[in-house]
């Protein structure tokens, strides 16, 4: 017998597409998280699914420090958080 997760696609996650530098330095929720292929280059691409101001929006970076801390903490979603920029790198804070 299949399972369903052998099978399906993730759902995608909602809200209002949004530039991630849109989101320096505020107080933000991760609500969820998807990590796929870029269809950019032949790396990873995080899609965030984003709360702030009681809005929903999604964002999409392909920074490898944002997609390590996800992988590291996907079981703390949902989560606050602050996105902040050291040098070119961004990170979770």
């Amino acid at each position: 017998m299949h399972k369903f997760s052998d099978f399906a696609k993730p759902a995608m996650l909602d809200g209002q597409k949004i530039k991630i530098s849109e989101l320096f330095n505020k107080p933000i929720a991760v609500m969820g998280a998807k990590i796929t292929k870029s269809k950019v280059n032949n790396s990873e691409c995080l899609q965030l699914q984003i709360r702030m101001e009681e809005k929903n929006y999604v964002c999409f970076t392909g920074s490898t420090v944002l997609i390590q801390q996800i992988k590291d903490n996907m079981n703390e979603i949902p989560f606050e958080a602050t996105i902040t920029t050291v040098g070119s790198a961004y990170q979770f804070t």
